[in-house]
């Protein structure tokens, strides 16, 4: 009787050890650790040279994504998209010049470009195909 405790015990342990690992880490799409947009900032053919990008929200704050170079082109992965949320990008140069991009709508699992040369926001597909 008295190894049916110790064992009862290690097997509740083990059991509440899985369910937790389980219920931190969820395989399944939108899983809110991978809820993730793609946004790719095509400098080619610009005039615009080592500036901060920032992704915009129409109701909050800004994210900061990264910095691009002249002639570069370069992505980034933003985080926690709001489903159906406004947003806009920001360029802002060390004189402290910021350029908006239009307004668009970015949710999980987009892929959107910005043409600097253009100021337009292209939708390129989704991230996750």
């Amino acid at each position: 009787m008295s190894l049916i405790r110790p064992v009862r015990l290690a097997a509740a342990l083990i059991a509440a050890a899985v369910l937790t690992a389980c219920a931190s880490n969820p395989q399944y799409p939108g899983n809110r650790e991978t809820y993730q947009a793609q946004v790719e900032i095509d400098n080619g053919n610009s005039s615009l040279s080592n500036f901060t990008v920032h992704l915009v929200s129409a109701n909050g704050p800004r994210q900061r994504l990264g910095n691009v170079n002249l002639n570069e082109t370069r992505s980034f992965s933003v985080s926690y998209p709001s489903s159906g949320g406004r947003y806009q990008l920001m360029a802002t140069l060390i004189s402290g010049y910021e350029l908006f991009s239009p307004a668009f709508t970015l949710t999980e699992g987009d892929m959107i470009v910005w043409n600097l040369q253009r100021n337009r926001v292209f939708f390129a597909g989704n991230a996750r195909q």
